[in-house]
């Protein structure tokens, strides 16, 4: 888990929408919390940040720091509110796995899919093969 907070880190620092200003270093300074597995402190300073330029991204990073936590109630409360795909993914993921809700992978499929795909009707093991999912092996092609 701590390499996908690394990961959701990096990606959100060098993706697009992480161009905005860095209001004053704070998302810097709550990553380094995180890293050092001070959570309270991250939490502190992600919540200030909700009312900033990015509040999606300080919601999906409050939504992460729950789940490592095992407080899947709460990051699910997170990544619903953020609503970006960052968010979407790691609760398509809650859904595919089981935690904190029951596992459906149907809703996962529809979570991890990008909206603009969603009108067009796929198998749930095409959709899971555009991922890592589909090396589960539930998922068979029988080819």
């Amino acid at each position: 888990m701590f390499q996908r907070i690394v990961f959701l880190f990096l990606f959100m620092f060098f993706s697009n929408f992480a161009n905005a200003i860095d209001e004053n270093g704070m998302f810097s300074q709550a990553a380094q919390f995180t890293q050092q597995g001070n959570y309270s402190e991250a939490e502190k300073i992600y919540k200030k940040l909700l009312n900033g330029s990015s509040p999606q991204r300080a919601a999906t990073m409050l939504g992460t720091i729950a789940e490592e936590q095992r407080k899947y109630p709460e990051a699910i409360k997170w990544y619903e509110k953020s609503g970006d795909s960052i968010a979407r993914f790691n609760l398509a993921v809650m859904y595919l796995e089981g935690k904190g809700v029951e596992q459906d992978y149907d809703k996962a499929v529809k979570l991890y899919l990008p909206p603009s795909i969603g009108t067009r009707k796929f198998s749930i093991c095409e959709a899971l093969s555009w991922t890592f999912i589909s090396r589960r092996s539930w998922c068979s092609f029988g080819r």
